[in-house]
């Protein structure tokens, strides 16, 4: 997990158990192929408390996924596809 997305998950208070379950229980939102720093994509999804997150994340051919940041989705902002 990068440092912004640490800092982003306390600020809104997420737990690492509710990224985890956003992201095996969501759905890719936007790729991002051509990213500078490498190719990575939005993920929307609920966390184990209901809300809704969305996770950016990269790192996808290597051991670790790394989650680049992490925000909750206002419900005025919640779209679905």
């Amino acid at each position: 997990m990068s440092h912004h997305a640490q800092i982003e998950r306390g600020e809104e208070r997420i737990k690492i158990d509710d990224i985890v379950a956003a992201i095996s229980n969501g759905q890719e939102l936007e790729p991002y192929p051509d990213d500078p720093r490498g190719e990575s994509c939005l993920i929307v999804g609920q966390g184990l408390d209901f809300r809704w997150i969305h996770v950016l994340c990269g790192n996808f051919y290597e051991k670790d996924l790394l989650i680049i940041t992490v925000l909750l989705i206002r419900l005025k902002y919640l779209y679905f596809v």
